[in-house]
């Protein structure tokens, strides 16, 4: 509150000059003194008046400054909610795009992991097929009958084994495609493993701005009650001090 405290010196000066009443007794004096003393008051009572006008003038300067600066305050704060949802919903998809990739490189896994053992089931009846053969080399007699039949087992030997070395061979480059297609999804994993550490910082620095913001938003608003009021302080003060110089 402004200092009410008004010099009455000056006050006199102002009247010391004035023409006085005519002086008739010591009750018309007493009269004249009260009447100076009552125009002494009611100038400093103007005084007041007038200074706590301006400072209400100030207050509601500031109280406007301040209304404008918790507007701007709340419309920011609903700028970075809005952005914070929006970081969120990619956060999802992130992470299941990331789980779905997850998905994706053990399905083929699995499939590799299939392929190599049938692969080295082929391999085993490959070597089964050519002991058989070496065994027919080893019983049979080399007439003219034995060697065809011996011709024709092993005719039949040698297409298993063209079958089986023809899906092996299949399956390795099968196997191949699989372990470059597991490179790149592993690559992709990781792209959005980085994605999703990246969008949870921005979602961490956007929180902490709210926070921030709500905090200055309380500050402001608790400012804001202040101001209303040492404005009703003020005006409430106006008010006494209109009635004591109405009262003079």
């Amino acid at each position: 509150m402004l200092d009410d405290t008004v010099d009455l010196a000056g006050y006199d000066l102002v009247w010391r000059n004035k023409p006085e009443l005519p002086v008739a007794n010591e009750e018309n004096k007493k009269i004249e003194v009260t009447l100076k003393q009552r125009k002494i008051e009611v100038e400093r009572l103007k005084v007041i008046l007038e200074n706590n006008i301006n400072k209400g003038k100030n207050i509601k300067e500031h109280f406007n400054d301040l209304c404008q600066t918790i507007n701007y305050k709340q419309q920011l704060y609903k700028s970075r909610q809005h952005e914070l949802e929006m970081e969120v919903h990619a956060e999802k998809i992130l992470e299941r795009e990331y789980s779905r990739l997850e998905q994706e490189i053990k399905a083929a896994n699995q499939e590799i992991k299939s392929l190599k053992a049938r692969q080295k089931q082929r391999e085993i009846a490959i070597a089964e097929q050519t002991e058989k053969k070496e065994q027919l080399k080893n019983i049979i007699q080399w007439d003219e009958d034995a060697l065809m039949q011996y011709l024709e087992k092993s005719a039949q030997v040698e297409k298993d084994n063209m079958a089986l070395l023809k899906y092996t061979i299949e399956d390795d480059s099968k196997l191949n495609e699989l372990e470059m297609n597991i490179e790149k999804l592993n690559k992709e994993a990781y792209e959005q493993k980085n994605a999703l550490e990246e969008v949870n910082t921005e979602v961490l620095i956007v929180q902490t701005e709210m926070d921030h913001i709500q905090d200055e938003f309380q500050n402001a608003y608790v400012e804001r009650n202040n101001l209303i009021s040492n404005w009703e302080k003020v005006i409430h003060q106006i008010q006494q001090e209109t009635r004591s110089k109405q009262a003079v």
